[in-house]
């Protein structure tokens, strides 16, 4: 924390407590002299500090001896509390570093405890501090200053670490929770950015850094049911330069077997094997409360209902789909899961921009370590009869592609009902590209509508 009055950080250092109860520490980085270092053996919130110094920057951190140290030389003693100084670095560390044994002895490193916590002075000074972030296997959020440069690092993986950066004091308040902030502080706390470095510095400028092991890879996994949009979605990618790969989910729905029957056509132009994932099992639960799991046809008096409304939904079907996905994509080191949303079935909560975002968040937090998997849907924004057109342009052998809810299948072939939601837009669709040109240049259309959110 920088800049705050007495009573605040006592606060704050008191709620330490709610993350661990057997031990606190600080330093407090002066203006004008050397820093203050100090550790106890107490709760946290027995602490009362007398902030009688002027300071730039003050670090705190409470302990939780984990079940692991109990009965090893890791255990409750003060050269095991946090914060670790070394000659240039001061750190506190949330989490558990899972390799820091293997970095003892890749770089030679002499911790002064055995805490895993220990070894991040050394190994910052050694290698560079967001080089180091990057060696380390684990969990971590992390703050540490550079005493000869006046910087401070913040640095996380997925572990919880919130700021608040408040002009009226001219400094910056951050905790592990928002719940360890001042009252006032806790509506407009942030969460900081998954694998991000943030390096403050004294001339109050700033610098971010990524901290993902490698960039991201041209390999897509595209959900896909065989229609439209998702297909279109995975033509798109292919025209890019992408290698794709279509999986697709058998979960009762009623179209299964012609969406089957398109996935496998679809797979061979794209000389990929699809993957076809049997969740049956896992949607069966939900079998008498949606349409589309329990009904065999659609009620042509529902149609119109049926493409502006809820009317097929099935609980939490893509949240569910989309996160199998992720895993299979981070199993096969696909780094981008696509599916076909598009701007047509914003009635849906699970087909709008809000849900992909909050989506894609969500797997920074939910993959193993390092995993960069983006979870997105390029044609969010664009128009069913756009989509088509946009097809049409990029040669999707739209033949192989099947929209109806309730579809049958004889022989080859694939018959529509004609009467669901989904049959509706694709004739009018189909019928609007015949009477007027909605993409004039296919490239130029892609770049400006598609590719910003892939």
């Amino acid at each position: 924390m920088k800049g705050l009055g007495e009573d605040d950080v006592n606060d704050i250092i008191q709620s330490l407590s709610l993350r661990g109860r057997d031990g606190v520490g600080y330093y407090i980085a002066q203006k004008e002299s050397n820093g203050i270092w100090n550790k106890k053996i107490i709760n946290p919130e027995n602490i009362n500090l007398i902030l009688d110094v002027e300071y730039k920057w003050l670090i705190a951190n409470s302990r939780a001896i984990p079940t692991t140290e109990y009965e090893t030389d890791a255990g409750q003693d003060l050269k095991n509390q946090q914060p670790f100084m070394g000659e240039r670095f001061v750190v506190v560390h949330n989490g558990i570093i899972a390799n820091d044994k293997e970095l003892i002895k890749k770089y030679k490193l002499n911790p002064e405890s055995k805490v895993d916590t220990a070894i991040l002075p050394e190994l910052f000074e050694k290698l560079g501090i967001v080089p180091a972030l990057k060696e380390l296997k684990g969990s971590f959020a992390i703050l540490c200053y550079d005493k000869i440069d006046d910087a401070l690092y913040i640095a996380k993986n997925f572990m919880p670490l919130c700021w608040v950066q408040d002009k009226t004091i001219g400094g910056v308040v951050i905790a592990s929770l928002k719940e360890m902030l001042p009252e006032k502080y806790r509506e407009i706390s942030e969460e900081i950015s998954p694998y991000t470095c943030y390096q403050l510095n004294s001339d109050k400028s700033m610098k971010k850094y990524s901290l993902y092991p490698k960039e991201r890879n041209k390999k897509v996994l595209v959900v896909c049911s065989g229609g439209i949009d998702s297909v279109v979605t995975a033509w798109v990618y292919k025209r890019l330069g992408y290698e794709v790969k279509l999986i697709h989910f058998k979960y009762g729905q009623a179209a299964q077997a012609a969406e089957l029957l398109c996935i496998k056509k679809l797979a061979e132009i794209l000389e990929s094997e699809p993957i076809i994932y049997d969740a049956r099992s896992t949607f069966d639960i939900f079998k008498n409360t949606s349409k589309l799991l329990h009904q065999k046809e659609a009620n042509a008096d529902d149609q119109m209902l049926d493409a502006e409304s809820t009317l097929s939904y099935v609980p939490n079907r893509n949240a569910i789909l989309v996160m199998i996905a992720a895993g299979v994509a981070e199993m096969l080191h696909y780094d981008i899961v696509v599916y076909g949303g598009q701007q047509m079935d914003s009635v849906y909560p699970d087909n709008n921009p809000t849900f992909v975002d909050t989506l894609n968040q969500t797997l920074k937090y939910s993959l193993d370590w390092g995993t960069n998997v983006k979870f997105t849907a390029p044609l969010i924004h664009l128009i069913k009869h756009e989509i088509v057109e946009l097809g049409k342009k990029i040669k999707v052998p739209f033949e192989h592609t099947c929209s109806c809810y309730y579809p049958q299948v004889i022989g080859e072939e694939v018959l529509v009902c004609g009467k669901c939601g989904c049959c509706q837009f694709r004739v009018n669709a189909f019928k609007m590209v015949k009477e007027k040109s909605y993409v004039e240049d296919v490239d130029k259309f892609i770049e400006k509508y598609v590719k910003p959110f892939m």
